[in-house]
């Protein structure tokens, strides 16, 4: 990642910037057996983000990564509460 940010810059000359997030498995099963929960199919829609979460102890932690690195924008967790 450090490559990354380090030799590529953004379309208006800035270095990008990393966000890591947890990818746990499902009920502690990897692929081919579980399938990997991601965070990152999030949508960025009227100043808030919209993230996937799946009912387990990681949820928070990811939703803590959004809120911190997105600091001025709303995070939600669910559709269903908009």
């Amino acid at each position: 990642m450090e490559r990354i940010t380090h030799q590529y810059r953004t379309p208006f000359d800035r270095p990008y910037r990393i966000m890591p997030l947890e990818m746990p498995a499902d009920n502690g099963q990897y692929p081919p057996q579980g399938d990997y929960l991601t965070y990152t199919n999030s949508v960025f829609i009227n100043g808030m983000i919209l993230v996937p979460i799946y009912g387990i102890p990681q949820d928070e932690a990811a939703l803590d990564t959004y809120r911190t690195f997105f600091r001025a924008t709303r995070c939600e967790a669910s559709c269903a509460t908009i």
